[in-house]
């Protein structure tokens, strides 16, 4: 399910009490076995599966403009066997995903093997456990 960021936190305090969350993000633009590979590997972390999806605005200060549409991409991840919740995060001037994580305080974050220590998140995140996949 697609939802907005400011819908998480009710959502995690009426229907997700006591689940462990675990969470991954990317631009999936466009999405590849890969990208599929790490998403699906994440939900082995918990119960509930978060998949944060970077917007428009932060394609195009990476890369350009994007090759699907945000909204497209989160459907198509959303689609996935296994993924619960699709956020999309859209804020363009974050190098990260921190704001998103300390909104939906994942249990474990899940990352695929193309980050390095410059791409990590704040370290004082109150992240439990940080996957590299």
């Amino acid at each position: 399910m697609v939802i907005p960021l400011k819908d998480f936190p009710k959502l995690r305090e009426t229907e997700l009490n006591g689940k462990t969350i675990s969470s991954t993000s990317g631009y999936f633009d466009p999405i590849h076995p890969g990208h599929v590979s790490c998403i699906m590997e994440s939900k082995k972390f918990g119960d509930i599966l978060v998949v944060i999806v970077d917007g428009d605005s932060r394609c195009v200060n990476k890369k350009g403009k994007p090759f699907i549409p945000a909204i497209d991409r989160a459907d198509i991840v959303d689609a996935i066997k296994g993924v619960d919740y699709v956020i999309i995060h859209e804020n363009p001037n974050a190098t990260n995903c921190a704001e998103v994580l300390e909104v939906v305080k994942p249990d474990v974050f899940c990352k695929g093997g193309d980050r390095n220590d410059k791409d990590r998140n704040d370290p004082n995140s109150g992240l439990k456990v940080e996957a590299d996949l």
